[in-house]
């Protein structure tokens, strides 16, 4: 599994980020590479939302709302996602000085495929040393 973080700090307070990260559907209109976004399920937000994005270069992927913590992050799994056996993306909300800092923190388990067979060796080594 590959996991990365990266955050950002956003001159807002945490309640303003919050109001439009949690705006599920949104998503298209301030997330660069991100063509549509729409909810695809009964409700819009909370465990149990879901969300189809078609993302530039990659496709449809939709989006299964996994954890919700009102006013600080959420996390979601993709759904169907050739090439890889598992992808999860979480973000979070810290308060900071009257900004908001944003972490988004990506995990991905490559499971099919000729990228995972070229991985298999380099794991194997990683796990040695």
């Amino acid at each position: 599994m590959f996991q990365v973080t990266g955050s950002i700090r956003i001159q807002s307070p945490q309640d303003t980020v919050w109001a439009k990260l949690s705006a599920l559907d949104d998503i298209s209109n301030w997330a660069s590479g991100i063509n549509t976004s729409v909810i695809s399920s009964a409700q819009s937000e909370d465990v149990g939302a879901q969300r189809t994005c078609d993302i530039e270069g990659m496709g449809t992927l939709r989006e299964n709302i996994v954890d919700w913590q009102p006013g600080s992050g959420f996390s979601y799994e993709l759904d169907d996602i050739s090439m890889l056996g598992y992808g999860k993306n979480s973000w979070q909300l810290s308060a900071e000085e009257g900004e908001t800092v944003l972490t988004l923190t990506s995990q991905v388990r490559l499971e099919y495929g000729p990228v995972r067979s070229q991985m298999r060796p380099a794991e194997l080594t990683i796990g040695l040393l």
